[in-house]
């Protein structure tokens, strides 16, 4: 009984541990003409998580949530004209923008610190927030990634409750790193 009891609460102890997935881990989701994404197997393809995503996934249990919103190039071309006539890149006016959306919704709590990346070849920057909304009071941990591809905008978002930050940040971060313009 005593060692039942230890197994138990050394689990509690771990349930915030960082999650450690492998490749095998993840499906290969295509999206026709657009991106390639690796989805954890436990997540599940869903609707009504945002109108304007190409791609929603969810787990309900472990509270962890995807989306894909992807623009399109005439949106590239008209933030390519903004860019040249103010400077600076595409990718970076595309995240202001987004973020100062989200903003308007968002009550953020916590701005953690972004970066530029490469994500198979394309040029992409990471923006992690704490924030929360009318609807949902506690703080929910945002992980977004912004990808400028060579036809398209996209914006790769995933959220979780903020005490869960620490396990999944990792698995957040395998999901963005598979994105794949087709």
């Amino acid at each position: 009984m005593i060692c039942l009891w230890a197994g138990c609460a050394l689990m509690s102890c771990n349930s915030n541990a960082p999650e450690k997935l492998d490749k095998e881990d993840f499906t290969l989701v295509k999206i026709p003409g657009k991106y390639s994404i690796q989805i954890p197997k436990y997540m599940k393809r869903s609707i009504g998580l945002n109108q304007y995503a190409s791609l929603q996934y969810q787990n309900t249990t472990k509270g962890m949530y995807v989306i894909v919103i992807d623009e399109d190039t005439t949106a590239k071309k008209i933030l390519s004209k903004a860019m040249e006539l103010s400077g600076g890149s595409v990718l970076s006016y595309y995240r202001k923008q987004k973020m100062e959306q989200l903003g308007q919704d968002l009550k953020i709590s916590k701005k953690h610190d972004g970066k530029l990346i490469k994500i198979n070849g394309l040029e992409a920057e990471t923006v992690n927030i704490d924030a929360s909304t009318k609807e949902i009071e506690t703080d929910v941990a945002y992980f977004f990634t912004f990808i400028e591809g060579k036809k398209s905008l996209y914006m790769l978002m995933g959220w979780t409750m903020a005490s869960q930050r620490k396990k999944y940040q990792g698995t957040f971060g395998q999901v963005a790193k598979s994105f794949q313009e087709l």
